[in-house]
């Protein structure tokens, strides 16, 4: 069993999009129920944290951090997946205009009372950002745009009919966008703090 683990390895390693679906494949529907009972999460919150965390193992792959399986694949990708959900656990807010999640999550936005100078920072660190980052920030926040619609925004000229390709390439803009608005916010909390706004 795991001596198919570790060949299966070798070929996603090696890019072969076959053996990327059969473990994607293999694993959702025991990642999810495993997810949906113990975390009490929806099904759109279950699937998104599968497709996360399979890029992330992906990833791991690529760059070598994973060299084998030792257990399987299934026992991997959830502990990959509490991993992420520890992370987002310690978030109390995400970051949307609307709902002023760009603030700082501390006592002192209580008192912020120059809100003309806050989103003047807001604006100039959003400048200062990359292009692709600019993109994601835009179709999602202020356009208001699901992952999949973006996919689509993105890449007008393909029309994916393989269910696990299009769902990675959905998570992959999830996990760009969730990395843009990392550093968006902390970019503007270091403005916000350096220049003593709510001080």
């Amino acid at each position: 069993m795991m001596q198919d683990a570790n060949s299966l390895l070798l070929r996603i390693r090696a890019g072969d999009d076959r053996a990327i679906e059969e473990v994607y494949l293999l694993c959702r529907q025991g990642f999810c129920q495993n997810f949906a009972y113990k975390w009490n999460l929806s099904t759109d919150q279950v699937l998104e944290l599968y497709q996360e965390s399979f890029l992330v193992l992906l990833e791991s792959i690529q760059i070598g951090k994973i060299q084998e399986v030792r257990q399987g694949w299934l026992p991997l990708l959830k502990g990959i997946g509490r991993n992420l959900l520890l992370v987002q656990n310690r978030q109390t807010k995400q970051l949307k205009f609307e709902s002023e999640e760009l603030l700082p999550n501390t006592a002192a936005e209580n008192e912020a009372n120059d809100e003309e100078a806050f989103l003047q920072i807001i604006q100039a660190e959003l400048d200062n950002l990359g292009e692709k980052c600019r993109e994601l920030i835009d179709l999602r926040v202020l356009k208001d745009l699901s992952y999949k619609a973006i996919y689509s925004w993105l890449n007008p000229s393909q029309n994916t009919q393989d269910e696990s390709a299009l769902a990675t390439a959905i998570g992959g803009i999830r996990v760009q966008y969730g990395r843009c608005i990392d550093r968006l916010r902390e970019k503007v909390f270091d403005r916000v703090k350096n220049t003593g706004l709510w001080n």
